[in-house]
């Protein structure tokens, strides 16, 4: 016996399901709009704000320092904790620090912006769940 007899011509039929390779304009529209607005909500975030006031702050005690203007705080051991210093006061006389911060906001709002910046897998654009399997 042959075993070419036990075999069939082959069809060219794939049994793969078909899948579209691009996304629609309308689907990458709405997906560049959710990235959008996830930065800017990441933007407003307490922890995000302050780094960049402070960034700033920072920046200009440097160009002090250059101008030999800066005058360092007593008790201040660094010009970066003289820079978030400035912020946090500026922040509690506009009444937006929160005492709960004395930590710093840096570390409290680590976790918050992990936490509310995370994107649901299931808002994004072309996302295919995966099946659930049951642990043995």
């Amino acid at each position: 016996m042959r075993v070419s007899s036990y075999t069939s011509q082959l069809s060219g039929a794939t049994t793969l399901s078909h899948s579209p390779d691009e996304f629609t304009d309308a689907q990458k529209r709405r997906d560049e709009k959710i990235w959008q607005l996830q930065l800017e909500h990441r933007a407003s975030l307490p922890y995000n704000q302050f780094d960049v006031q402070s960034s700033e702050e920072l920046q200009r005690l440097f160009q002090a320092d250059r101008n030999r203007t800066y005058h360092p705080r007593p008790g201040i051991e660094s010009i970066y904790k003289h820079a978030d210093a400035i912020v946090r006061e500026r922040w509690i006389d506009q009444g937006i620090w929160k005492d709960e911060w004395n930590g710093g906001v840096r570390t409290r709002q680590a976790l918050e912006a992990r936490e509310t910046s995370r994107v649901r897998d299931r808002d994004r654009v072309g996302y295919r769940a995966r099946p659930r399997t049951l642990r043995q």
